[in-house]
């Protein structure tokens, strides 16, 4: 078999043709070679002879496209977040030039060289993104950037942007690709028919014919926006525009082209995202009947197909139809199934064979058997390893009715002073959003006459920070209380409630040592409480933590938390988020209605593609910035004017409008830093996930009142004071090589004044991520996070790099995934080692899509100990263990202490006991 092979291999290669064969013989071919063969048979130099077909792939061999219909939803597949925002970037540019177009004049409408760096944007601030363009159909595009030019339309217009492979560039003296290169150019500038990428020539312009040409006659076959903008001076407008179709429709506002070898170009495999842009065309024409809105453009993102990981796993509920790659793993199926693994690209191996429930691995297997090894594995080691071990003695689950004593002592510090209640709903009751009879805001107006503070019990405070005490007449008994260390600090309820919290600590009444107080002629009213270091901690005593030692908020400490106080951590957090609404938030102050910021443990990683949105648009502003004099002076053409409202107010839409994720986004300018506005900050929100309605509003108009004034939030201030001196020197250095049309036609390409241009620009670790808080004043009453990234411009003699203001965007909180499993001491967690798994036998693994909801693990047996029940899985349920968690704090019949693996060998020990001791009573009984 291996001379055929070779024999084969030695033709095919002779005769120009790639095949690409497997390692070993053991090892048949599939359809993973079947697409590594048609992957590298075309190349740069053989691509303009090769027929048409050959420039494509099957569409499945990209599974797990995301669909906009369902996008974060269902949950992403991490391997396909990357595809999600090259999705997103597409629909982002989409509804800004329909937006714009529309609703700006025509001197306000993007310049040369806002196109030229908008496109250089979207590829330099995301690795995903290998290319990006908007390709307008042929006479449909109307330039404002060339003298003499007014209501004429260029024959042909295409910016695109590509990343470029800089490691031979002159500017470059490291020789090798940085990655900060782009290269932009107009793709319209030629009329020949193989360039031209509207003809059918032009083969892999499918990104193309997904859209254009438009040929609907009526209006009624698009999608209408509205767009309420409201401006600092408290005018109002109201703009409505059709843009790409909504996701309910079908195919919805974005196609994806199947893979294709961009030949002549990047000579690269790619994929693309595309979607349309629409205008009223023709525009200006006294001829109001031929006027109809239609799609001019595409917007076309593309990415790598190199990096995008395969599925080669079985087809089943997690990995669904179609997949071209589906069930060419090499797992042992009798006894492992597959797993996939992230991070691979177009590569075999990305995937580890697990045991099927019922067996468990060797004993001298560390985990999972891994991919990688099992295809570089020959025939002899594939037939005597990889294989998973029989289960004996398998049982079912039984239930515990008695609770232990030595549990007991440990349940006041879950089910709360009056015991008994739920641990999930122990601060109000069952009703997690009804307060307590009697209990009274921290700043209720109807109480202010009595005292401005409380404690959790709704208790006014006096000021000595201890509940004021009422005499027979009614009225507030002066106390003489006297302390020897000062109580817990005089806030408002909820900060006092917080910050005891966040210690691992369960409220009750105080904190501190007091001496107790009598008044004549009444009984004792406020009796002596000391705190001790003993575990008895009852109802009746003050702050006390789940370890039942004294504690001091105001100390600070490197001790590793236990799971106990660790979870009460939890579960108060899930309760203050909870209680907190759009009706109640504004009887607390802001800085209270704010979280510790370990509590968005992960954010970074779950909001990469929202991040790297604000990046986008931070970037471009740079390079605007920086790049464009509208003082310059050309033969033909005209500079590009400075950035107006129309344009910057599109920019916040899109991205508000392009990722369902982003609540709201922001442009703040420093003062002083916007044309001749002192102040100018565009914001953009949603109402719902799938509205058709959007509203804007300029924020300067709050620049007066110091709450909700821009300069005065905490993400702002942040960015400034990191930002504020010296940037370049701290910056990122990114070039480009522009090459622009010679003339108005198009008839030939030539470079840009300034080739090659440089600039500086932010990279997202440059941004700033806020600490959880409840927006109570702004647009979006929920429980939200705002990643701020900073943009920079030149002063006004342009020599010195100056901090020109802030993009932000706005996700919510609850979009996250709780961690609970153990960390290192310095992960910076707040639910770390939160888990109910038990720690001698399993191990807790994080799952994907449960969001901020308790529970969201499973609980992995560890090496050398086995899943002793027969269940289709092999794993404990992190929701279920909180279940039985909870019903063991309650005293009801729960399986808790059942839920834990079994040390391997142990049933047939059992079995071995069982049998002997059966063996020796009937000895016994034949003995007598």
């Amino acid at each position: 078999m291996t001379v055929v092979n070779s024999f084969l291999t030695i033709f095919l290669f002779s005769a120009g043709i790639t095949v690409v064969l497997p390692q070993f013989q053991h090892q048949h071919p599939d359809r993973f070679h079947e697409v590594l063969t048609h992957f590298r048979s075309v190349t740069g130099a053989n691509c303009a002879t090769r027929p048409r077909h050959d420039l494509f792939m099957s569409m499945d061999v990209v599974s797990h496209v995301p669909n906009i219909k369902d996008l974060y939803i269902n949950p992403l597949f991490l391997n396909r977040s990357s595809l999600a925002h090259v999705q997103n970037m597409a629909l982002n540019r989409a509804f800004f030039y329909s937006f714009l177009f529309r609703d700006a004049e025509d001197a306000d409408e993007p310049g040369l060289m806002y196109f030229y760096l908008s496109q250089l944007a979207d590829v330099a601030s995301s690795p995903a993104i290998n290319a990006s363009a908007v390709y307008f159909d042929t006479n449909s595009s109307y330039p404002n950037w060339y003298r003499n030019y007014f209501n004429r339309t260029f024959p042909l217009f295409a910016p695109r942007a590509v990343q470029a492979d800089d490691f031979n560039d002159p500017i470059n003296a490291r020789r090798y690709s940085t990655l900060i290169m782009t290269d932009v150019r107009d793709l319209g500038v030629s009329a020949t028919s193989t360039s031209n990428y509207t003809h059918p020539l032009y083969r892999i312009n499918e990104w193309f014919t997904s859209w254009l040409p438009d040929r609907t006659n009526s209006d009624y076959a698009k999608v209408s926006y509205t767009v309420r903008i409201r401006h600092a001076n408290g005018t109002d407008r109201t703009v409505e525009f059709f843009g790409p179709p909504e996701p309910q429709a079908n195919p919805g506002p974005v196609k994806w082209t199947p893979p294709y070898f961009d030949c002549g170009r990047t000579n690269k495999w790619l994929i693309a995202a595309v979607s349309p842009v629409s205008d009223l065309f023709p525009r200006h024409t006294p001829w109001r009947h031929l006027q109809r809105h239609k799609y001019v453009a595409a917007v076309v993102m593309e990415t790598d197909l190199l990096r995008i990981d395969v599925n080669q796993c079985p087809e089943s509920l997690g990995n669904p139809a179609p997949n071209y790659y589906s069930s060419t793993d090499r797992c042992r199926k009798r006894t492992t199934e597959c797993e996939p693994l992230l991070g691979y690209g177009l590569k075999r191996g990305g995937y580890q064979c697990r045991c099927r429930p019922g067996y468990r691995l060797p004993y001298f297997q560390p985990g999972p058997f891994q991919g990688e090894m099992i295809e570089r594995a020959t025939e002899a080691e594939y037939n005597a390893k990889f294989e998973c071990e029989k289960i004996g003695n398998i049982r079912v689950v039984t239930q515990l009715t008695q609770l232990e004593d030595i549990f007991a002592h440990q349940r006041g510090g879950y089910l709360g002073p009056r015991g008994g209640e739920r641990p999930y709903s122990y601060l109000f009751g069952i009703d997690l959003q009804t307060p307590p009879e009697g209990y009274h805001y921290p700043l209720d107006p109807h109480q202010s006459n009595v005292s401005q503070f409380y404690n959790h019990e709704g208790r006014p405070l006096g000021p000595d920070g201890h509940p004021i005490v009422y005499g027979p007449d009614g009225k507030p008994i002066v106390t003489l209380t006297a302390q020897r260390e000062s109580p817990f600090p005089l806030l408002p309820t909820w900060r006092e409630f917080n910050e005891h919290v966040y210690h691992g600590l369960m409220a009750h009444d105080k904190v501190g040592t007091v001496q107790s107080v009598q008044f004549p002629g009444t009984p004792p009213l406020l009796r002596t409480v000391r705190e001790t270091n003993s575990a008895s901690c009852g109802t009746d005593n003050a702050f006390c933590s789940a370890t039942g030692k004294e504690h001091f908020p105001s100390r600070p400490s490197r001790t590793k938390r236990s799971s106990s106080s660790t979870n009460n951590v939890l579960l108060a957090t899930l309760r203050i988020m909870r209680f907190l609404n759009s009706d109640n938030c504004h009887h607390f102050p802001q800085e209270f209605l704010s979280l510790h910021g370990d509590v968005a443990y992960g954010k970074e990683r779950q909001f990469d593609n929202q991040a790297q949105t604000a990046l986008r648009l931070a970037h471009f502003i740079s390079a605007f910035h920086q790049v464009v004099d509208s003082k310059e002076i050309f033969f033909e053409r005209l500079a590009d004017q400075p950035l107006n409202e129309h344009q910057l107010f599109a920019e916040v839409l899109a991205n508000v409008m392009g990722d369902m994720r982003v609540l709201s986004s922001g442009l703040y300018y420093e003062t002083g830093k916007f044309g001749g506005q002192v102040h100018f900050a565009p914001t953009a929100h949603r109402t719902s996930r799938n509205a058709r309605a959007f509203y804007a509003e300029d924020q300067a108009s709050f620049v007066a009142d110091r709450s909700r004034s821009y300069l005065n939030q905490q993400w702002y201030k942040a960015v400034r004071e990191r930002w504020k001196a010296s940037p370049a020197t701290r910056l990122t250095q990114f070039a480009t090589r522009m090459r622009i049309r010679g003339d108005k036609k198009g008839s030939y390409s030539t470079k840009y004044d300034h080739y090659p241009q440089q600039y500086f620009a932010p990279v997202q670790s440059d941004g700033h991520w806020s600490a959880p808080y409840f927006n109570c004043h702004g647009q979006i009453k929920e429980w939200v996070l705002t990643y701020a990234v900073p943009f920079f411009g030149f002063d006004k003699i342009r020599e010195e790099l100056q901090f020109h203001g802030v993009a932000t965007v706005t996700v919510p909180l609850p979009e996250i995934d709780l961690n609970q499993c153990p960390a290192s001491l310095f992960t910076a967690n707040a639910f770390k080692n939160s888990d109910r798994c038990d720690s001698k036998s399993s191990y807790c693994v994080p799952i994907l899509g449960r969001r901020f909801e308790i529970g969201g693990y499973k609980c992995e047996c560890k090496p050398g100990y086995e899943y002793p029940y027969n269940d289709p899985v092999n794993y404990f349920d992190g929701q279920v263990m909180e279940s039985e968690w909870e019903k063991r704090l309650l005293g009801q019949p729960n399986k808790f202490a059942a839920l834990k693996c079994r040390l391997v060998g142990s049933g047939f020990r059992a079995r071995l006991s069982a049998g002997l001791t059966i063996l020796s009573l009937l000895l016994c009984k034949l003995h007598n």
